[in-house]
């Protein structure tokens, strides 16, 4: 996520040289470092710098104020962030393929975990999953029926 306006950004490799802002020990501390050796590996260069904040706010507040060029996050998380400051950010990524997120039950609570993954199929059938996508982050993530769980993870 970029300010908006910035178009020194147009596209995911445009942060090369670029001051990359992350929530330590998080998700995204993990892509940024990730994408910065692929970037590396590719010839295309290094963040300028890699900042890393304790919380999300940080990071949001570092990328409005200009301390930051770039947000690196979660992909709901920086899309309620965009949302809620319309006007401020811009989403550029994704800096990695997609993940999904989910709920963890007890390995023995099969019936609750099936009723969970049942329940967000339906929404996701019949647009309700859809409908408060949009209303919250305003736009559809699409969730796949099968080949989204970690090898081992049932």
């Amino acid at each position: 996520m970029k300010r908006k306006g910035d178009d020194s950004i147009t596209q995911v490799d445009d942060i090369a040289g670029k001051v990359v802002s992350a929530q330590l020990s998080s998700g995204g501390q993990a892509a940024a470092e990730d994408f910065e050796k692929d970037m590396q590996a590719r010839g295309v260069g290094s963040f300028g710098e890699l900042k890393l904040f304790t919380a999300y706010p940080e990071i949001f507040m570092a990328t409005a104020n200009g301390t930051a060029d770039v947000a690196i996050g979660p992909l709901p998380t920086l899309a309620v962030a965009s949302k809620k400051s319309e006007g401020t950010f811009e989403l550029v990524g994704p800096i990695r393929d997609p993940s999904y997120m989910g709920w963890v039950t007890r390995p023995e609570d099969t019936d609750l975990r099936d009723y969970l993954s049942s329940v967000m199929l339906e929404m996701r059938d019949n647009g309700k999953l859809y409908e408060s996508q949009d209303k919250w982050f305003g736009f559809k993530m699409p969730i796949p029926s099968e080949g989204y769980l970690p090898e081992g993870a049932i």
